[in-house]
């Protein structure tokens, strides 16, 4: 349960935010949802796909972190591995109002600590460092938000949505079969009309569509650091 207060010098002076992934339930998850404005860092070490939202049907764009629930193969050990951590997770335990783009955080987060990790503000009152960057974080993630559905509303009225299956069979005979998932139609991107294509281009758009589709290469690591811990 969230206890969502409004950030302030104030109030949240001393705290300290202890960045344990451990400890962070939101991180213990085999997707989350990605924003296309860190398509090119996301997809430089994660698999990228859409799935549809089970409630709305629309489409989002994720992170692939694992094949069963709850499976987050990027930690070991408290630590995230890799080079760049989904804003959503990244930016915890603040929130922003998209709205008026007040900065909330979740004083009950395991994250928020009186002794040990990141301060959030210095002895004079203003930002530190660390909080800098998330505040950074937090802009991205108000500018993204309206970019992502522009982004994907484009792919789909473009039909170049498709469904994919992955089967997976692991060095222990296992095997794990993940369904709900869609990417490119890479023919389909490579056929449009050149008046489409440019219009693609200069959105950038197009190349966020093979962002998507050069990811799926990563698979073959995730099955990798499955096969990995499978072992241990």
């Amino acid at each position: 349960m969230k206890n969502i207060e409004e950030l302030s010098k104030k109030a949240h002076q001393h705290i300290r935010i202890n960045r344990d992934f451990n400890k962070l339930p939101a991180a213990h998850t085999h997707v989350l949802p990605l924003l296309v404005t860190e398509l090119l860092s996301s997809g430089a070490n994660y698999p990228v796909f859409l799935t549809k939202n089970d409630q709305t049907g629309e489409f989002l764009c994720i992170a692939l972190l694992g094949f069963t629930e709850n499976e987050n193969l990027y930690l070991d050990q408290g630590e995230w591995q890799a080079s760049h951590i989904p804003l959503t997770i990244d930016r915890q335990p603040f929130h922003i109002n998209q709205e008026n783009k007040q900065v909330y955080i979740d004083i009950d987060s395991p994250w928020v600590d009186k002794k040990q990790g990141e301060l959030i503000f210095l002895e004079n009152g203003e930002l530190s460092p660390y909080m800098e960057a998330v505040m950074d974080n937090l802009s991205k993630i108000h500018s993204g938000a309206k970019e992502t559905h522009a982004f994907i509303n484009t792919l789909s009225e473009y039909d170049l949505i498709e469904s994919i299956e992955l089967s997976i069979t692991f060095d222990d005979k296992s095997s794990e079969k993940l369904n709900g998932l869609y990417t490119i139609n890479r023919q389909k991107l490579a056929t449009l009309p050149s008046d489409k294509l440019i219009k693609l281009h200069q959105s950038g758009i197009l190349e966020g569509a093979y962002i998507m589709l050069n990811s799926v290469e990563h698979v073959k690591s995730l099955v990798s650091r499955k096969n990995k811990r499978l072992c241990k």
